[in-house]
C-alpha cells in the first residue's frame, strides 16, 4: 500500500501531469524464485493486495492485479537438470532414461503455445530464477484486469475470490464472490493428489496429525529461530531449530532470542551451511479433492475422502509454506522427470482462465463458517 501511494505521489508531483489516483497494475510474486522465497512468501503475496486478497479494494483504489504464483519456471525444480529431462545429456545426446512422455492435453488452452519452448527449454535465463522466463501470460492477465476493471470492460477481471464457506457433517461448501465473477464461473482443473504433500493447491487443516490442533491450524505464517546450540532453549533436545507461529496464535520467542538467531543466520557460516529442520506443524495440512458446483460460484470439499480425526479447523488456497511454493508437488515433477506445467493450480475462471485469489480461512467451530484474515471478509 505504502509503495503504491509513494509512487503515485512522485508521478503526480508536477501539477497537470499524472493523476493522483492513476491506474496501477501489480503482479504477484511467481513461485520457485531464487530469492525471497520461504516461510514469508504467502504473506508477501497477501501484502501485495493490501491484505484484502483482491484488487482493487478500499486500501488500494484504482489498482488491478495479475497473479504469477502459478507461472514459476517449469524446470525450476532442483532435480530438473540432473535428470537431463530439461536438456539433452551432453554425453549421450539423448534425454535421461527416467524422463516421462509429454502430454500437452493437460495444458490450459491459452498456455499451449508455450509448449514447444518449455519442452525444448529454449528460453534463456536472466539473472537466475528470480526472473521467471514465462512473461506473456502475465501480460495477458494484466491486460484483462486493466481493461475490465479500469476501462469499463464487462468481463471478469479478478480470479475466483472467496466469499464464505459452510461446513456440514461430511463436506464443506466454499463460496466465491458472484459480483467479481461477473459472467464467468469457477473451474476445477485436474490435480494429481497421489503422493503429494504441501503445495499451492487447496489444503485443509485437520486434527489427524499428532502436531495439529485448533491453534496450530489457525497459524497463517510460521517462522523459526536458530538456537545457539542443539538443545539450547527454546529448542528441544538434540534440535537446533525452533518453529513458532509468527502470524496467528501461540507463544513467540523473546526479541532477544530472535535477534541472536538473525545474527547467526547473517554470519559467514549462517544461511550458507545451515538448513532449518522441517516444520512438523505443516503436516496438519493435507491436499484436498474438490468438486465444482452446478451454479459455477462454489466448490465442495468431500470430507469423507480426508482423515478428519480430531476435527477440521481451517482451509487455504495458493498459500505457500516454508518448504513448498509450487502448483506441482507431485513426485514426478519433484524428481525432475517432468516440468511443472504453467497454470497448473486447480482453481481458475472457466472462460478467462484467471487463477483464483489466494486465501487463508479458519472455520468457526460454532457455526461452521469461514473467518478470513482481516480485513478480508468471507462470512457469507
Amino acid at each position: 500500500v505504502a509503495i503504491v501511494d509513494l509512487w503515485r505521489r512522485m508521478f503526480s508531483a508536477a501539477e497537470g501531469t499524472t493523476d493522483k489516483l492513476a491506474p496501477f497494475g501489480i503482479v504477484s510474486l511467481a513461485s520457485g524464485g531464487s530469492e525471497g522465497h520461504g516461510q514469508h512468501m504467502a504473506h508477501m503475496r497477501w501484502s501485495q493486495t493490501g491484505n484484502y486478497g483482491v484488487l482493487p479494494n478500499p486500501a488500494m483504489p484504482n489498482t488491478f492485479l495479475a497473479h504469477a504464483f502459478d507461472l514459476g519456471d517449469p524446470w525450476g525444480g532442483r532435480n530438473a537438470y540432473t535428470q537431463n529431462c530439461s536438456r539433452l545429456d551432453p554425453t549421450t545426446g539423448k534425454h535421461g532414461p527416467n524422463c516421462l512422455p509429454w502430454n500437452d492435453d493437460s495444458w490450459d488452452a491459452d498456455l499451449k503455445y508455450l509448449y514447444p519452448a518449455v519442452k525444448n527449454n529454449s528460453a534463456p535465463f536472466f539473472m537466475g530464477g528470480i526472473h521467471p522466463r514465462i512473461k506473456s501470460p502475465v501480460g495477458r492477465r494484466l491486460a484483462l484486469a486493466y481493461y475490465n476493471s479500469i476501462l469499463g470492460g464487462s468481463d471478469v477481471f479478478a480470479g475466483p475470490t472467496i466469499s464464505g464457506c459452510q461446513m456440514g457433517s461430511d463436506s464443506i461448501e466454499v463460496k466465491f464472490n458472484k459480483t467479481l465473477l461477473r459472467n464467468d464461473k469457477v473451474m476445477v482443473q485436474g490435480f494429481n493428489l497421489t503422493g503429494v504433500g504441501e503445495s499451492l493447491s487447496f489444503m485443509t487443516c485437520t486434527g489427524a496429525s499428532p502436531y495439529a490442533n485448533e491453534s496450530v491450524c489457525a497459524c497463517s505464517g510460521w517462522n523459526f529461530v536458530k538456537c545457539t546450540a542443539r538443545g539450547a532453549w527454546p529448542c528441544a533436545a538434540n534440535q537446533d531449530t525452533y518453529w513458532y507461529c509468527e502470524e496467528g496464535p501461540g507463544w513467540k520467542p523473546p526479541a532477544s532470542v530472535i535477534e541472536e538467531s538473525n545474527r547467526m543466520l547473517d554470519s559467514d557460516n549462517g544461511n550458507l551451511q545451515w538448513v532449518p529442520a522441517r516444520n512438523v506443524f505443516e503436516t496438519a495440512w493435507v491436499p484436498t479433492p474438490l468438486q465444482p458446483s452446478t451454479t459455477g460460484d462454489s466448490i465442495t470439499i468431500d470430507l469423507k475422502q480426508l482423515n478428519t480425526t480430531g476435527g477440521v479447523f481451517a482451509i487455504r488456497y495458493a498459500w505457500a509454506s516454508h518448504s513448498t511454493d509450487t502448483c506441482c508437488a507431485n513426485p514426478d515433477v519433484t524428481a525432475g522427470y517432468l516440468p511443472c506445467n504453467p497454470g497448473a493450480c486447480p482453481l481458475m475462471t472457466a472462460s478467462a482462465l484467471i487463477p483464483a485469489n489466494p486465501f487463508f480461512a479458519v472455520i468457526d467451530s460454532k457455526n461452521g463458517k469461514c473467518q478470513c484474515l482481516a480485513p478480508q471478509v468471507c462470512d457469507e
